[in-house]
Formats: C-alpha cells, structure tokens, sequence
C-alpha cells in the first residue's frame, strides 16, 4: 500500500512540476481514481504474481536512433500511470560498447491523447524525437514542458545543452534521408481575426463522407494552428516557406472525397497491391520495398495474402526483382531497416510464426540470413536502426511472456548485447509454458499460442479463453490489447491466442461469400483447437469463453451465434449490424455494397442475417460483455445491445470516453483488464471477487444465469 501511494503522490508531482500534462482539474480526477484502485490493488498482489497493475504499468520502448557510427543509441520508454491517468515518458542516451551506460536526458508527463492516436493505437511521433549528425558527434531532440514542445542539442563527450527551440504546441521532425540538415514542422496557437462582416458561419456542412457514429467535430470550437516549416543545419534553425494557418483539429472528412467505384459483380478490376517500407539506396539508383498484395479473387477458399520483398532498379535497365528468403506459410512480415553506406546491401527484418530473423539482401537480390531468435524483434522508429558500416542493428526483443528490452545486435558474430531491461519483474515471474500449435484445417495457414499455467496441476482439465487475430513471437499476443492473458493463466484459465489475419481477405466485388469466410474460417479453427485440446485432457470443453476487438470483435460476434462452444464472450464492438449501414455514411455505405452488404435491395435482410447477431438471437444466448469507445466502435453495439435487452438476454454494455478504436487511457486499460478478469473467472470458474465494491456487479452477472446459453 504504501509504494502504491509513494507512485500516486510521485506521479502527480511530475504531472504538476511540468511537464505538459493540462493542469490541476485531470489531477485531481485521477487522485479519485487512485483512492478506488489502491485496496483492490494491494489485495491482487498478494495473491498474483503477474497483477493488472504490472501490465498496465509494464514500460514500452518508443522511439530508438542508433547514431551512424553504432556507438551510442538514443530511445524513449513510455510507462502507463493508471494512478493519475497519463503516460510517464523518459528519455535516455546509452553507449553500445562492451559497458553500457545511460544518461537521462528528459522525463515529463501525458495525457493519453497526447501519446496515442486515437484509431490505430500508435504512439504519436511529437511524443519523443531523436535525429543524429552524421558524424555521431551531435544529438537533437525533443522534450515537452510547461510552455509546450521544444527542441535541445547535445553534444557527445560534452556536459550541458542547448536550446534551439521552445514553447511550441507541437514540433515534429521531417523524415528525409537525404541531407543531414534535419527539416522541422511546428505549430502553434494562432488567433484569428475577428473582423469578419457578416460573421464566420459556425455550422459544420454534412457531406458525404461523413460518419454518424460519434460526436460532430466542429472546427472552430478547436480554433486554429499556425504551421510552419524549419531547417536545422547543426548550427543555426532558419525558416523553410511561408507559414500556414489551418484548423487544429479538422474532421476525418473535411474533404468531399467519393468512393472508388466498385468492380462489376463477380470479377475484381485489380489485384490490390499496397506498397510500404520504401527505402532508397545511397546512390538513388535503387529502391528496396515491400509490396503485399491479395490474390485468387475468383474463389474465397482460394483467396490470400501474399508479400513479396522487391528490389526496384531505377535507372535503365529498369527491373523489378524479387527477393527470395523464407519459405514460411503463411508468409511472415518484414521490416525493411536501411542500406548500408556504400549501397550494396540492405537489410530487413522478418517476424514469422515462431522466431524472428534479421537478413542481408545485395542489388541483385540475393538474400542471407544474419540472425534467427525465437523471439519478438521489432524496430518501433523509421530511421536509423542501421549503423553506416552495417555491423549493428538496435532493435527492441520481446517474448511471449516479457515486454519489450532494448538490444544492440552484431551482424558480423550474432552477439546480443542487453542495452536496457526495464520489465525484469515479468521476466522474474515467468508464469506461462507457451505452445505453438499448427492448426490442421482451414487450409492449413492458421495457427495459434496456448498459454498454460507454468505450475500446472496433472490432470486437471484448464477453462480456456480464445483471443484474435494475431499471434507472434513477441509479447503482444491480441490486437487492441484488452485481454489480461497472463493473470488469466495465473487464476488457472488457459489462454489461446488464434493467428486468423490470413483470413483476413476482404473483396471489393460484391462477393457476399468472402465476407462468410474471413469470419468462418477462424470460428472452425477454434473448433478444430477445442476438440484438439479437449482430446489431449488439457481443457474443459464446456468451460471456453472468447474475446475480440476490430476484426477479432467480427470473429467473435459470428461465433457468438453461429456457435454453441462457448460459454461467455467479451467483445469491443458488435460488428456488422443493418443500422451501420446508415450510420456509417453515404461513401461507407458505398464501400459495404462492394462487399455485398446493402439494405436497398429485395434480399437485404437474408444476406445481412448470414452476419447479424441481432437476426439471429435465441431464447437463450451466451453471456455478452461488451467494452466499447465513445468516438468509434459504440454505434455498431446499439442495434444488438437494444435487441438483447428488450428480450432480457444476458448483456452489459461498458462506454468509455475520448477513446477511440484502440483504447489509450492508463486507466481505461485498468478497469478493462480488470473487468476481463472478473468476467471469465465467474462465468468459465464460477468465481467472485470479494471486494466489496464489486458486489453490484456480481448481482447483475448472477441475474444474466436465467437466459444463459447451455454449451454444446
């Protein structure tokens, strides 16, 4: 209890003394917060290894420069403070050598709006920036105070900084390779004339790309940012054009834009092919990128994701070739990392189903493989991971059961070098046995983790929790973040993580059948898992729950239905319902028709019923917890919340505010977890929390017992 408060009063310091995090009034929320958390939180601990409290607080590596000559490496962590509702970030510069040594260079305090974009859940880039001269010998980057953003130079082997910038709402670094002057974007309040006759017209036009799911966003209720571009040469910072005013925070669809016209029904006009990771060489004589693509349109079983490595000639004679290197299926994702100095290689790095792997690619396309781990590896900034002479790479490792560590990596040997450790408590209480399982069916490309309780009881048979959609090496085993899958484990429920993205094929043809099987062939897998599972005596085939978000939500609320394997289900979203095709907006509602959803034809609601929970509920359904943002994913709930509860089916219907389709708030992720917890240890375990709190939730829960579904 009293380390707890000692992280309360420590956290709103920092919040107070500066550093960015908007005054007094989200303090003093925060502090009613803590005050509820703290018993439940000293409780847990006594009886967990692994508590909500530690995967909320568990630190992420954000940002990482290593410096051209690999000597030093410069990287930011974030640490989640549920107590005051912010992030704490920190900054750190740390030789490479044989001994290690950091210095901190910053630490302040944001809110979770400032750190995470709202629909994707990455961490925004005004949050820690770094840049490198290239002679290793000189360091900028950005810190956030009181008066806002600015920006410091350091020199190497050298006490003190310097100023170069200061008291701007948002300073962001440009991302060209292509000098070593860095190019800088800032802005900054700005207020707008008022001399206008007749005055500026408050209302907002509604055009066609608007959504109806959430709140309108009025652009001058934000007012307005003044923009401006910078050029740092390492000596002076000098304007780089004339500085722009727009609004400070536009709507989504500000612009008129129409939807692409579908392809006629049946056939697909194209392949898609989306290209990312472009990467030029010194020379800019050729491009290494990435070009994922989906194909077999003509048949959903035959349907896929495929990637191909490409290095790009572009100088006569021009040619495109493939790079050849693992023969994974399904295919694994790569990350292109930067050419080396003298352009005659370039490297990347691949996360498969079972390890991660680094690999050297020369001009013509011949591909060798430096370093293998079965591991997580991931590169979490765009830049410089590459030293000049592509000797060393610095990437961020994880594990099933470990966030993230910052290693420096030895092409020539294959040594790892441990430049910063800062989870060690998760890798200490190493509480999971984790299996890869291939899944034999659904074409073979699924495959899964099940997690085990590491102290596991012979023979008994374990509850289990399925989530999707993706499954790595790393520590992050479900999209979105919301299931606490090794305090799961420590209450003695198996977890399976499902890796269904291969099913992910969606078809702009009007093809209805695709839209069956990107949900379909998931649920089967899971089945195929549960019967497996069951046969070997590991789990208790009548005690399966499931959880879901984004596409796993659709995954979930199919079987949800469809489905009579299991016995409670957690979800962010309800998926696909009629009403969002109205809520969505015209250009969505365009967008679903090329999919061959519509309720402007004569068989609307046939089609809609093979996808729609709320066509398809019984007079009993399995319990439903649904935990939802209030910007984004709330509005394909209302249809089927509303359904579920005219009938009294089991249903609770959580709404979190200022949260957008990945939920960002410290706190927020808190009560999800936590509520996660509860929900499955009542329903697959028949167990309640004693806090006294939490005694009106259980009288709900024990209320939903009438109209729960039996599992088959």
């Amino acid at each position: 209890m009293a380390s707890a408060l000692s992280t309360v009063w420590s956290a709103v310091f920092l919040c107070r003394s500066g550093q960015s995090f908007r005054e007094l009034a989200p303090v003093l929320r925060s502090l009613t917060l803590a005050i509820c958390l703290l018993p439940p939180l000293a409780r847990a601990q006594q009886r967990q290894e692994i508590t909500i409290q530690d995967l909320v607080r568990r630190i992420q590596i954000a940002t990482v420069q290593l410096s051209p000559d690999g000597a030093y490496a410069a990287y930011s962590t974030l640490e989640g403070q549920p107590e005051t509702d912010s992030y704490l970030v920190s900054l750190y510069l740390t030789s490479t050598g044989p001994t290690v040594r950091s210095v901190l260079l910053a630490r302040y305090c944001l809110s979770p709006e400032e750190t995470f974009d709202a629909d994707t859940g990455a961490i925004r880039a005004a949050v820690a920036q770094f840049r490198w001269k290239a002679d290793s010998r000189q360091l900028v980057y950005t810190v956030h105070g009181p008066s806002g953003m600015g920006l410091r130079l350091r020199s190497i082997g050298e006490d003190g900084e310097s100023e170069v910038l200061h008291g701007y709402r948002e300073i962001v670094f440009g991302v060209s390779r292509e000098s070593d002057s860095v190019r800088i974007h800032t802005a900054q309040a700005w207020d707008e004339p008022r001399k206008h006759i007749p005055p500026l017209d408050p209302s907002l036009l509604i055009r066609d790309g608007y959504r109806f799911y959430g709140p309108f966003h009025f652009p001058r209720v934000k007012g307005m940012l003044l923009h401006a571009l910078w050029v740092y040469d390492w000596r002076t910072i000098a304007s780089a054009g004339k500085s722009t005013a727009t609004y400070a925070e536009p709507p989504g669809e500000w612009e008129d834009v129409k939807p692409e016209p579908a392809p006629v029904s049946g056939h697909m006009a194209k392949p898609f092919l989306y290209a990312h990771d472009e990467c030029l060489s010194p020379d800019k004589t050729t491009m290494a990128l990435i070009e994922d693509s989906n194909i077999g349109f003509d048949d959903p079983e035959r349907a896929k994701r495929v990637a191909h490595l490409v290095v790009r000639r572009l100088q006569p004679p021009r040619a495109d070739l493939v790079v050849r290197a693992e023969n994974e299926d399904p295919a694994p994702s790569r990350t292109i990392l930067g050419w080396r100095e003298d352009g005659q290689e370039f490297y990347f790095l691949s996360v498969g189903a079972e390890s991660s792997s680094v690999w050297a690619v020369s001009r013509d396309a011949n591909a060798r493989m430096l370093y293998r781990e079965e591991a997580g590896l991931s590169v979490p900034s765009s830049l410089s991971e590459v030293s000049r002479d592509g000797r060393t790479i610095v990437v961020v490792r994880s594990t099933n059961t470990t966030p993230d560590e910052l290693i420096k990596l030895d092409l020539a040997t294959g040594k790892v070098t441990v430049l910063a450790s800062p989870n060690q408590k998760f890798q200490a209480a190493n509480v999971a046995v984790v299996r890869l399982m291939r899944i034999a069916c659904c074409g073979h490309d699924l495959y899964g983790r099940l997690y085990l309780p590491r102290r596991r009881v012979s023979g008994k048979k374990y509850p289990l929790v399925f989530t999707n959609y993706l499954s790595t090496p790393g520590f992050d085993a479900s999209v979105g973040d919301e299931v606490p899958i090794l305090p799961l484990v420590e209450h003695g429920i198996a977890v399976f993580a499902l890796h269904s993205k291969p099913a992910n094929i969606i078809s702009r043809s009007q093809d209805f059948r695709f839209e069956i099987q990107r949900v379909a062939q998931p649920l089967e897998a899971m089945e195929w898992v549960r019967r497996q599972l069951a046969d070997e005596g590991i789990i208790d085939p009548a005690r399966c729950g499931l959880s879901g978000l984004s596409y796993g939500a659709e995954i979930a609320m199919y079987a949800y239905w469809k489905s009579r394997a299991f016995r409670a289900i957690s979800i962010a979203s309800a998926s696909w319902e009629p009403s969002n095709y109205l809520l969505a907006g015209i250009n969505y509602a365009e967008f679903l028709n090329s999919r061959g959803l519509s309720v402007l034809d004569a068989e609307w609601r046939s089609r809609w019923a093979e996808l729609s929970a709320s066509l398809n509920l019984r007079p009993a359904m399995p319990p439903l917890l649904m935990q939802s943002s209030d910007q984004e994913e709330y509005f394909g709930n209302v249809e089927l919340w509303f359904q579920l509860r005219r009938r009294g089916l089991p249903v609770e219907w959580h709404l979190f505010p200022n949260e957008g389709h990945v939920k960002r708030s410290p706190a927020d992720r808190w009560w999800i977890y936590q509520r996660n917890l509860d929900w499955f240890l009542f329903w697959l375990c028949g167990q309640a929390d004693r806090d006294p709190t939490k005694a009106a939730q259980y009288v709900r829960w024990e209320a939903m017992k009438k109209t729960a579904d039996p599992v088959e």
